[in-house]
């Protein structure tokens, strides 16, 4: 379960990555507008990283058992560093998508938590 959420958490980080270098090099209204969808990775990855953690606690599992040995690393963390700098509040991430669609839904980290652990739970079931 480990490694699956890990394995999200990496694509968000090369979409937050991508997004940021191609927004860089635009010009105008599409350097806003990929500027914004960079903020939305951003914040996505903050929140599943958050939600991990949230998981982590609420097991009382450590986060960090396998997080700094495992590859990627290193891109992990320097894309959550980097994350949480430029990303957009919960209100901000939640009402970018809904300028599109009304009823869009962005993941929160405690979306994220709540999911880990009713994963977790369906593990366990089946183990007994």
């Amino acid at each position: 379960m480990s490694a699956q959420h890990r394995v999200g958490r990496l694509e968000l980080a090369t979409l937050f990555f991508r997004a940021s270098a191609v927004a860089d090099a635009a010009r105008g209204r599409d350097a806003e507008r990929l500027h914004d969808a960079a903020r939305l990775c951003a914040y996505l990855l903050s929140a599943h990283a958050a939600g991990w953690a949230r998981f982590c606690e609420s097991e009382a599992i450590d986060p960090t058992a396998v997080e700094g040995t495992a590859p990627g690393a290193d891109t992990l963390a320097h894309a959550e560093d980097e994350a949480r700098i430029v990303a957009f509040t919960a209100d901000a991430a939640r009402a970018h998508p809904r300028r599109v669609r009304a009823d869009a839904e962005v993941a929160t980290a405690e979306a994220v938590a709540d999911e880990l652990r009713a994963a977790f739970q369906s593990l366990l079931r089946r183990w007994e």
